[in-house]
């Protein structure tokens, strides 16, 4: 038959808990940061009506908007996934979240300099055709 030991040595580690406030903070950020982006792609489908009477009441070019919106969320997190390796996860959020809040302001650019760029009838009186 066999025995045991009666005085078995273990050594009394103590584990850490991995719940500490500052990692509930990362994963709310991470959370939040992962709201903010993946929720973008989503404005296409439910305002799909109002672009579409906007873009002349064609539903493919705001559909188009959705897909490609979709293929670059997907492109650009295996991209992004491979530059945390080598950089790390905090540059590539911060990169994320930039551009995330740099895409509304290039917008609104945009549509500001083609409203100036927009060629205009000017009426002027000195030079009006004369009949």
């Amino acid at each position: 038959m066999l025995q045991f030991p009666v005085s078995v040595e273990t050594k009394s580690t103590e584990t850490k808990s991995v719940e500490t406030k500052s990692s509930w903070t990362i994963a709310f950020v991470a959370l939040f940061t992962l709201g903010m982006s993946f929720g973008a792609a989503w404005i296409a489908v439910v305002a799909l009506k109002d672009i579409a009477s906007e873009v002349g009441g064609l539903r493919s070019v705001p559909a188009l908007a959705s897909a490609l919106a979709w293929l670059g969320s997907g492109a650009g997190g295996i991209l992004m996934s491979r530059i945390a390796d080598r950089v790390g996860t905090r540059w590539t959020v911060v990169f994320g979240a930039l551009m995330i809040g740099l895409g509304p302001v290039d917008f609104d650019a945009r549509a500001a300099l083609a409203a100036v760029a927009r060629p205009r009838s000017v009426h002027r009186p000195d030079r009006a055709r004369r009949h």
